[in-house]
């Protein structure tokens, strides 16, 4: 359900599950972790390549999945989201399609981002009778503002490419073509440039991750909760 492949220091990893439209399950979890810790540590990887097989990017995490895991301070989502948040190296994505949830949170985590032209973002937490993941209730106010994060987080407002990339969610929007000759692009400018610096200017970039990493762990404690909730007590 996750691939990837490295080819001259870019490193590309495929979220591979598109008969689910790439939700997440605690085993993807584990995978992409054991990846990306692996890219941290390997010094023949410069760049990361998040990339989607199938018609979306990503519509989420599989609740029915989760639901029947232990949701404790080890579990393997939180142990991904607090790793991935402090990844040490840069990471593009190249989304098409949808990225709902936990997909769309993941992008707020990620350096550099392109999407299709008819790509549509949500965070629908709230109607699935859950609270946010992945420190979207911090980094959501500080992209957006909070009147705007309000209205995608408690109404759970869809919005365009356009609209993200007006509002700095991601960077530039493209058909695929062009989105892959971009993503090209970018990662080997960043292979080819100074490792220290760029490891160096990233972490500048991640100065406040200390209390993001607190507000992840707030939130999956309050996810945790609301998930096991009977449907009665959180409507």
């Amino acid at each position: 359900m996750i691939q990837s492949q490295l080819n001259e220091g870019i490193l590309t990893v495929t979220l591979d599950r598109p008969d689910q439209s790439n939700s997440f399950t605690c085993e993807m979890f584990r995978t992409m972790r054991e990846r990306m810790k692996d890219a941290a540590l390997n010094s023949q990887i410069r760049v990361i390549i998040l990339q989607a097989q199938g018609d979306h990017f990503s519509l989420g995490q599989d609740i029915e999945d989760l639901s029947h895991s232990q949701l404790d301070a080890r579990h393997p989502a939180l142990t991904f989201m607090r790793e991935f948040a402090l990844f040490p190296k840069p990471i593009i994505a190249n989304v098409q399609g949808n990225a709902f949830g936990f997909g769309m949170a993941l992008l707020l985590h990620c350096d550099l981002v392109v999407a299709d032209p008819n790509s549509r973002f949500q965070l629908p937490f709230i109607r699935q009778e859950l609270m946010p993941l992945f420190a979207t209730s911090m980094l959501l106010p500080q992209r957006v503002g909070p009147q705007r994060s309000a209205a995608l987080l408690l109404l759970a407002q869809q919005f365009s490419a356009e609209q993200a990339c007006q509002w700095g969610l991601i960077n530039e929007v493209a058909n695929a073509e062009t989105r892959q000759q971009l993503v090209t692009s970018w990662s080997q400018q960043l292979s080819q440039m100074p490792e220290l610096l760029v490891r160096q200017t990233k972490q500048l970039l991640l100065n406040g991750q200390p209390t993001n990493d607190k507000v992840m762990c707030n939130e999956w404690h309050l996810f945790s909760e609301s998930l096991h909730l009977p449907e009665s007590q959180t409507s």
